[in-house]
């Protein structure tokens, strides 16, 4: 070849190269994330890019404080943790000396095996502290560029990965999506819409009156939402309630005393004390802050190595971990600022009032107490805003993807074994509560909470309630996960795949959107966008078969659920 001939070529070559930023473009480093940026770098993809906005990746599987807590049953482990969850797991376990998986470790633990993960595959730039802008396209389907905070032009990639817990780049670039409930006539669901006043499992219902209105004509409580409920089983945009998975402690050495967040105010806590009154009159002793919030005893290989931590959880009473009403305009909360003020609402929430039952006069002296004897992991988070706390706010759910074959109450595990299976779900359905309303005596009422098997299609029987070891045998609760669920439809998106807000109602995410299996669909995602590019066609076009090969060959991952009960 003439040597003038061969530099045109090669520059040609270098000109296409550079066509595009990224080969692949994954926006949010969660669990899913990572894991797709794991499978997208692999096998000769030119250069990927993970994108955070939070200065830290990992998602609720590490920074958020969550992990695998999920996973309920060790005997059907292989099944659910598996692929890039199982690098994870091995490299968490390793760091213990653990034979077993630790699946509630440290949250420096989880976040050295997340950052070690990443590390380890060079060819993935992990830009954080970028938050979204916006999104162009370069015609009808095809996403060509997004804007963040933390790059001075666009960035373009040949495929997009949205893997955020809320869908903000599916709903930047304009692709179809729903919020909130739909009506239970939109899909045949019983438990979708607005369930109405008692229409749940009363699991956190007010077992006593307790006002929703300060005396004397003050108004509603904070917390209590104005807005009257649509008529039941009508559609509506609640999302079930966010919160914060907090490590606290008991150990003197390290316990750092509930500390007052930005902005507290304690008359934001008045409907709390209302119900700290009203366990105290009708519970036969002081309440005490177990019955707040859920306290989850982190894995016995922590404890072994002498740290007594307990991870916060929901909780027992009607107002508890959940911040219930803050997350209205979450989804579109139209700039990073007012994402950041969103998340820190939340904060101020539940640490204001863990302060408030830990120091405030007005909580009674023994419920002040035994509140008072927990406090801050001072071993975790310490770059944190505030200290110590977890930078990841829990959204439970966001915008969910719209497409021709949306999961719904029976599609989800009807049937359980999908031949275009990629990943593994094992939950029940599990929607927390969504809205707080007064009710027609003026009485604080909550709304939406529903926990019931995944088998389970009528509303007459079959209530978890306070049953819920009905709905935690996870052999029984399994199903594949399919490709589609993942993909927009081809005149919406062809090079867009969405392993997080996937393609499933309201009452389906309930279920799916547990960690192991986000860790599966986002290692599915990332090989489809891996597989796209070398085709240069669209993600439509991958054949699930090719995916299912590499994701069992190459990742070690399990497509299918458990071959019996």
């Amino acid at each position: 070849m003439a040597p003038q001939k061969k530099r045109f070529l090669l520059s040609l070559f270098a000109c296409a190269a550079a066509a595009f930023d990224y080969d692949v473009l994954i926006f949010g480093a969660s669990s899913a994330g990572v894991a797709a940026a794991i499978t997208a770098s692999a096998n000769g993809t030119r250069s990927v890019a993970l994108v955070e906005p939070l200065p830290l990746a990992g998602g609720m599987l590490s920074a958020g404080g969550l992990y695998l807590t999920d996973q309920l049953d060790p005997r059907y482990s292989r099944f659910f943790v598996s692929g890039v969850a199982r690098e994870w797991a091995d490299r968490v376990r390793a760091a213990y000396g653990s034979a077993a998986d630790v699946l509630t470790p440290d949250a420096f633990v989880a976040q050295a095996a997340v950052d070690a993960m990443l590390a380890a595959r060079p060819s993935i730039s992990v830009l954080t502290g970028c938050a979204l802008l916006g999104a162009a396209r370069a015609g009808a389907a095809t996403i060509a560029s997004v804007m963040l905070t933390c790059h001075p032009l666009p960035l373009t990639a040949r495929v997009f990965v949205d893997a955020s817990y809320a869908g903000d780049l599916l709903v930047a670039a304009g692709v179809p999506h729903a919020v909130g409930r739909e009506a239970s006539i939109t899909y045949g669901e019983s438990l979708a819409g607005v369930l109405g006043l008692g229409g749940g499992d009363g699991e956190d219902a007010f077992p006593w009156p307790v006002p929703a209105a300060a005396p004397g004509g003050g108004g509603l409580l904070p917390g209590v939402s104005p807005t009257a409920l649509p008529p039941v089983g009508a559609a509506d945009g609640g999302l079930m309630a966010f919160g914060h998975r907090a490590c606290v402690t008991t150990d003197a050495a390290t316990r750092v005393p509930f500390p007052q967040p930005p902005g507290y105010n304690r008359s934001d806590h008045a409907l709390l004390l209302e119900v700290v009154a009203a366990a105290t009159a009708h519970g036969g002793r002081p309440p005490v802050l177990e019955d707040f919030v859920g306290l989850i005893p982190y894995d016995s290989a922590v404890a072994a190595a002498g740290r007594h931590k307990f991870m916060l959880c929901c909780g027992g009473w009607p107002v508890n971990g959940d911040a219930v009403t803050l997350n209205a305009g979450y989804v579109a909360a139209g700039s990073p600022a007012a994402r950041r003020a969103a998340d820190a609402a939340h904060t101020r929430y539940l640490l204001g009032a863990l302060h408030f039952l830990a120091s405030d006069d007005a909580v009674p002296t023994a419920t002040r107490a035994d509140a008072a004897r927990y406090g801050l992991c001072g071993d975790e988070w310490a770059a944190g805003d505030p200290a110590h706390w977890p930078p990841v706010l829990y959204v439970r759910e966001g915008a969910r993807l719209v497409n021709d074959g949306v999961l719904t109450q029976v599609t989800l595990v009807s049937p359980r074994g999908k031949p275009d299976g990629i990943a593994v779900g094992a939950w029940y359905f599990d929607k927390h509560v969504v809205t707080r309303v007064a009710d027609g005596r003026g009485f604080a009422a909550n709304e939406g909470h529903f926990r019931a098997p995944t088998a389970w299609a009528g509303r007459a029987s079959g209530w978890c309630g306070q049953r819920a070891d009905k709905c935690r045998n996870v052999s029984a609760e399994w199903y594949d996960v399919p490709l589609s669920a993942l993909l927009p439809r081809r005149r919406d998106a062809v090079n867009l795949v969405v392993p997080v807000a996937l393609a499933a109602s309201g009452v389906a995410f309930s279920s799916a959107r547990i960690e192991s299996m986000l860790m599966g669909t986002g290692a599915a995602a990332g090989v489809v966008a891996r597989l796209a590019v070398a085709s240069g066609g669209a993600v439509q076009d991958v054949a699930v078969g090719e995916v299912q090969a590499v994701l069992v060959n190459e990742v070690g991952a399990v497509v299918h659920g458990p071959p019996r009960l």
